[in-house]
């Protein structure tokens, strides 16, 4: 047939390779919904959860593993929990400074009061550390 219609072998498979078959056209719709499905529920779920939500659509039936492969091979991955880090060490044997305030923030003159506290948040770049002042006048 190549020489029938004069091209090589070659441009002619290079041809037929452009076309997408109809499996190829139907990953590329799912994949779609995979990530719709996966931008739903916050990245959290994985393939067997993201084959469950899109197989409760009515008319829609699609194989796990499949959902799986598709994940897989285009790098969607549910984010995983972390175990929670005590960073707060109350049972030591350092002495406590008292509470000198009590509760009770009234002053009768200015730079009396001051407050402070320090929190450490968690980010995607490691922790962060948050401190903050407070004078009451």
């Amino acid at each position: 047939m190549c020489r029938a219609l004069e091209v090589s072998r070659g441009g002619f498979y290079r041809w037929l390779g452009k076309f997408k078959s109809r499996r190829e056209i139907e990953n590329e719709e799912l994949l779609i919904e995979i990530r719709e499905e996966f931008k739903k529920y916050r990245e959290t779920y994985g393939s067997p959860s993201i084959a469950d939500s899109i197989n409760d659509k009515p008319d829609r039936k699609v194989n796990k593993k499949r959902i799986a492969r598709l994940m897989r091979i285009n790098g969607i991955r549910a984010k995983t929990a972390r175990k929670f880090k005590v960073t707060t060490h109350s049972d030591h044997k350092y002495p406590i400074s008292p509470n000198l305030l009590n509760r009770d923030f009234t002053t009768t003159g200015l730079n009396m009061i001051w407050i402070s506290d320090i929190t450490y948040v968690r980010t995607k770049e490691g922790w962060l550390c948050i401190k903050r002042v407070v004078w009451k006048n």
